[in-house]
């Protein structure tokens, strides 16, 4: 039987701010292998990580990330004091892991183009393709991500992922466009029905498809995900490893 795939959502933020530097590690030192992180960029060509696309609720800046200077983005402070991160500070910290790239649609052409001129300067091209898979919010993203990383693999992303379990609660999966070897998130619930279901989780799986239990709310929640046959869970907090 393939392991159980355990993501850090954001990293362990029980005692650190999200998207920082001490949440992953933290995460790392729990025994996750996989970290998710939401990359976007400032003003002046820099890539950082951050989920929302301002830092009113992390760091009390309603400016919009996209609007900042790299020095504007590190004078601020993250919840816990510390510095909100750099990308290139990630990389470096987190090279043994494997990651999911959030790239938020807010300027995600040039979120892209910049990790593509990193990893030119670092000749990390296959390596970041080996090593990273990417979540993109845009239909537009997708074209681009091709010419910039051919060999990238994607996550379904939100509009794929609603189509397909649309598809799987009618029991009509085959309308669903489900593809083979590609990832589904789950959510625990869709309007207080349970999803995490061995029925619906096979569903997918008998096209050939991984399921990712999305952000499991509970103990019990978790536990259902992996007797019900999961694949990948992304959690937040600590994870039974």
């Amino acid at each position: 039987m393939t392991p159980i795939v355990w993501i850090s959502h954001r990293g362990l933020n029980e005692r650190y701010a999200e998207n920082s530097l001490l949440a992953f590690r933290a995460a790392v030192d729990a025994g996750f292998t996989h970290l998710e992180t939401d990359l976007r960029c400032t003003s002046d060509g820099h890539l950082v990580l951050h989920h929302d696309p301002h830092m009113g609720r992390t760091a009390g800046n309603p400016a919009a990330i996209h609007t900042l200077t790299l020095a504007e983005f590190r004078n601020a402070r993250l919840a816990d004091g510390q510095v909100p991160p750099l990308f290139t500070e990630f990389a470096e910290q987190f090279d043994r892991q494997s990651w999911i790239l959030d790239i938020k649609p807010e300027r995600g052409a040039e979120t892209l183009k910049l990790l593509h001129d990193w990893a030119q300067r670092h000749g990390a091209g296959g390596w970041l393709t080996r090593k990273a898979r990417f979540l993109l919010w845009a239909p537009q993203h997708y074209p681009l991500l091709a010419r910039y990383f051919p060999d990238a693999v994607t996550m379904a992303d939100q509009r794929e992922c609603r189509r397909a379990g649309l598809s799987v609660l009618c029991g009509m999966s085959q309308l669903g466009n489900i593809c083979r070897n590609r990832t589904y998130s789950i959510p625990p619930r869709y309007f207080g029905l349970n999803l995490l279901r061995r029925s619906v989780i096979r569903a997918y799986q008998r096209h050939g498809a991984r399921v990712l239990a999305f952000l499991p709310e509970s103990p019990a929640d978790v536990e259902k995900a992996l007797a019900n046959g999961a694949n990948e869970i992304l959690i937040n907090g600590r994870a039974p490893l």
